[in-house]
């Protein structure tokens, strides 16, 4: 096979996992289920049926046990060594269900989540537990905001199960985070498609230099 066509193929083959990456982002369900969901609000909320999906932004509620320390939900993580990379791993956790407030005032709506919940947000508290900063709790207090998104399992108690969704941050932060595709898209088009189109550049450079050495070849 000729060195051009080889880099052509080389070339090709790469931007196949761009149109995936690319199919991928844009039918994340994250986003559909979020962006189909009915916002929570005080004013609406008697408008709501058990089963109804919907995504709210609130505070946790002062109405709260904490679970570990002044933490109304934690986790205890460690790094790990995984292939080539540390990552972090729980350990052990402080979670279930608690309470959280739309506004000043309002009722407690009572919060389910997943039993494998990891917080996350721009206000979770990191406490390193070790010098060698091998071991960290995670954890989410009183008043700290909570936004997330799933469907409503009780009205009475009025209950909602967020699974894995809900984040200590605001409803814009929370929103901009989750749709917030253009970088993905950047570092996709800088490292996969770029090098791609070169290659194929290349090998069709390649093929035409070749097919002028044979023209010469005959005509000499």
């Amino acid at each position: 096979m000729k060195k051009g066509s080889i880099l052509i193929i080389a070339g090709i083959i790469p931007l196949f996992f761009v149109l995936y990456f690319f199919i991928f982002l844009n039918k994340d369900v994250r986003n559909t289920e979020f962006e189909s969901a009915r916002l929570l609000t005080l004013d609406n909320i008697s408008s709501f049926q058990e089963g109804d999906s919907v995504k709210l932004s609130g505070f946790i509620s002062s109405n709260n046990q904490a679970r570990y320390n002044s933490f109304i939900l934690a986790t205890r993580e460690i790094k790990v060594k995984q292939r080539d990379r540390s990552v972090w791993q729980t350990e052990e956790a402080f979670l279930g269900d608690f309470n959280i407030n739309l506004g000043i005032g309002s009722q407690d709506i009572m919060i389910h989540i997943a039993k494998d919940y990891v917080p996350c947000g721009q206000f979770v508290k990191i406490e390193s537990l070790a010098v060698d900063k091998k071991s960290r709790m995670l954890g989410i207090g009183i008043n700290d905001p909570l936004t997330g998104y799933g469907r409503i399992i009780s009205l009475n108690p009025y209950t909602i199960n967020l699974g894995n969704s809900p984040c200590s941050e605001s409803l814009d932060e929370y929103t901009n985070n989750l749709t917030k595709k253009f970088p993905s898209y950047l570092m996709a088009i800088l490292f996969l498609a770029v090098p791609s189109f070169f290659m194929i550049y290349l090998g069709l450079y390649s093929n035409k230099e070749e097919l002028l050495r044979g023209d010469e070849s005959l005509n000499n």
